[in-house]
């Protein structure tokens, strides 16, 4: 009985890694504040750009809660684009490893070292924590502007 129970475990989770859809996607954190809102976010004759900066994790040596990232083939619904992190934005590329018993993973936010934005806080009543901040000003050439994003 127990050799049968073993066996049927294994044939479950063997049936269940097949069926799993990964998003695959590459990330590239080496991308300045400027480089992704001129030739990612704003790449277009339709508006005129200046006074990018971004800020974050600013605790990581070499690593930034900021990147650029391209479809690596999955079914990911951009091809490319900028990545705001609440951690590493390399850590976005999986996989995330959950605590057993609190179900979360000790990997990204809560860490009270990095700053809040205080825009945020003031729009929500709120005092954030971990929060990834690209801005930058813009001058619309055209009627129309439109960005594509997912939370």
């Amino acid at each position: 009985m127990k050799w049968e129970q073993i066996i049927l475990f294994f044939c479950i989770i063997y049936c269940n890694t097949l069926t799993v859809s990964a998003q695959n996607i590459t990330v590239d954190d080496t991308y300045t504040a400027q480089q992704l809102v001129e030739n990612v976010l704003v790449n277009s004759s339709c508006a005129t750009v200046s006074g990018s900066k971004a800020s974050g994790d600013n605790f990581t040596p070499g690593k930034k809660s900021y990147g650029y990232f391209t479809n690596g083939g999955g079914s990911f619904p951009f091809t490319d684009g900028v990545i705001l992190s609440t951690w590493s934005s390399e850590n976005a590329l999986g996989p995330v490893i959950l605590d057993p018993i609190s179900g979360y993973s000790d990997l990204g936010g809560g860490d009270t070292k990095w700053l809040e934005d205080n825009d945020l806080n003031l729009i929500l009543n709120i005092k954030s924590i971990n929060a990834t901040v690209l801005e930058f000003d813009f001058t619309p050439l055209t009627n129309f502007l439109s960005f594509d994003y997912i939370f």
